[in-house]
């Protein structure tokens, strides 16, 4: 008999400015599973003072989201309480998170994923890094 459950797959970031490497970033997380959940971050300051505030409103960063062939569904969020909370609803079968976050020795609700896959970053694309030559051009 053929196993016909759709594998859920989990992304999380406030997905400003968004760029290629957040474009390549979902593309992978959409190849590892059917359906792509997407987390969108409110404001990343709001219990992490170190992040920067998203410089993009809530509405442009989920219409940015919603054009994407990748994500099958936009969650908003505020807080890293808020996301445990989505996690443990959702339960999803794989989490892909930066291999840059490999290194954590915590991760908010990793303990409601059945699988970790870690989107492996082989370009410098980033959000700063687009200002930056905005700055300079």
């Amino acid at each position: 008999m053929q196993n016909n459950a759709r594998i859920t797959g989990f992304v999380a970031s406030s997905f400003d400015l968004l760029h290629a490497g957040h474009c390549l970033y979902l593309k992978d997380a959409k190849r590892v599973c059917d359906y792509l959940v997407a987390a969108l971050q409110t404001d990343p300051t709001l219990d992490r003072p170190h992040k920067k505030t998203p410089l993009q409103t809530l509405a442009e960063r989920r219409a940015q989201l919603e054009g994407s062939k990748y994500v099958d569904e936009i969650i908003e969020y505020s807080t890293e309480e808020d996301l445990s909370n989505i996690l443990k609803k959702i339960r999803p079968d794989i989490r892909v998170l930066g291999s840059d976050c490999k290194e954590r020795d915590w991760m908010t609700g990793k303990e409601y994923c059945s699988q970790i896959y870690y989107h492996s970053r082989d370009h410098n694309w980033s959000s700063t890094e687009l200002i930056e030559r905005i700055k300079n051009s």
